[in-house]
């Protein structure tokens, strides 16, 4: 995997986005893989659907801050957000993209502000 991501980066002078939908692509790229992939020049962050929130703190350690890191699920955008996560590519926003926007950008703030204030 890391090759083809390789060969990409090499190819181009755009930024990169990784895609991790196992539900869709079969495969579950790991926490290391998305390290070492982040190192790459173009690669800047990744779509994660994986449904484990856990990994948000993985792949900041390995990654580093400036790693861009979307939510793919939108059952769990917030929890996902408020884990660390910057922002959602989302299904749901196609079908009502200004009720996701208010509803999504309000409830993540509203879980920082109440996670800082304790």
């Amino acid at each position: 995997m890391f090759a083809h991501f390789k060969a990409i980066n090499d190819a181009v002078d755009i930024p990169i986005y990784l895609y991790n939908v196992p539900g869709r692509t079969v495969i579950d790229m790991s926490a290391e893989t998305v390290g070492r992939l982040a190192q790459l020049k173009n690669v800047v962050g990744i779509k994660d659907a994986s449904n484990d929130l856990a990994r948000i703190a993985k792949h900041r350690a390995l990654a580093g801050e400036t790693f861009i890191q979307l939510s793919g699920d939108d059952p769990n955008a917030i929890g996902f957000n408020a884990h660390g996560g910057r922002g959602c590519i989302s299904v749901t926003a196609n079908v009502a993209p200004k009720l996701c926007a208010i509803a999504g950008g309000d409830a993540a703030g509203r879980f920082r502000r109440r996670a800082c204030d304790r």
